[in-house]
């Protein structure tokens, strides 16, 4: 969790908080939605999507 808070650091630091926070909003969205078709689809898929959820919206609070 600490590492992925210097990350989210660097890169807000680099590209600015607010296309962070929006990146981060959208590709959580678009995990979020994709889970019913991973879910059909096979469990590995569907564990990678929960993952990337997971790792999106990890650093929305350091943004908010």
């Amino acid at each position: 969790y600490i590492s992925s808070q210097i990350i989210a650091g660097a890169l807000a630091s680099k590209f600015g908080s607010k296309l962070m926070l929006i990146m981060g909003m959208f590709v959580g969205s678009l995990m979020t939605l994709l889970v019913p078709v991973t879910a059909r689809w096979n469990y590995k898929a569907l564990i990678a999507a929960r993952v990337l959820t997971g790792i999106s919206h990890v650093n929305l609070f350091q943004f908010c």
